[in-house]
């Protein structure tokens, strides 16, 4: 914990408070999740019908492991998971064996294959025809995504929403974050 203390990162996200160094209890985590909208107020949020998982629609734009696995599980649970990827730079574990059979190909990473096992894999960019990530981030209601934002501008998705008129939720999992001294 001493170690989280003295990181600029943290510090620079104002986390942990340092009350937590000398509780017993657990600290908090640095994230803070909100259902509702920002028009709605909670009494409307609450009022809400919940959706079911096998109802979610998933748009995932990652790389390596921590966002596949995440998608992939959510895909396991039920939601419809689409896996959108920069067809100029596809996720470096189709490369990786060990392969499928012995067969070097980039559909037969073992890795890759147990990250991604419960997803349908759209390549696209923003120079597509069919606009495939805008059509995308309309048809999801979450989007999950760890690759960066030069690489989401590269797609077109920096400045979309999840969700068009039903605003969904974005999440970004990252080992530093998107803000504070480490972020690049």
């Amino acid at each position: 914990m001493s170690e989280l203390a003295d990181s600029a990162q943290f510090r620079a996200r104002a986390w942990p408070d340092q009350s937590a160094f000398t509780s017993t209890s657990a600290p908090l985590l640095p994230a803070l999740v909100e259902r509702r909208n920002a028009s709605e107020s909670a009494t409307e949020s609450a009022d809400r019908p919940d959706r079911r998982l096998g109802e979610l629609r998933v748009v995932e734009v990652t790389n390596v492991l921590a966002g596949p696995l995440a998608g992939a599980t959510l895909g396991a649970m039920g939601a419809d998971v689409v896996r959108l990827e920069d067809k100029d730079r596809l996720d470096i574990y189709r490369g990786n064996g060990p392969f499928v059979d012995g067969v070097k190909d980039i559909e037969r990473a073992a890795y890759f294959i147990g990250a991604n096992h419960t997803k349908r894999s759209v390549a696209g960019g923003a120079d597509t025809p069919d606009d495939v990530p805008g059509r995308s981030m309309l048809w999801g209601h979450v989007m999950i995504e760890n690759i960066g934002a030069s690489r989401l501008n590269r797609l077109g998705l920096a400045a979309q929403a999840v969700g068009g008129a039903d605003p969904g939720l974005a999440i970004s999992i990252s080992g530093y974050g998107r803000t504070g001294p480490c972020a690049h």
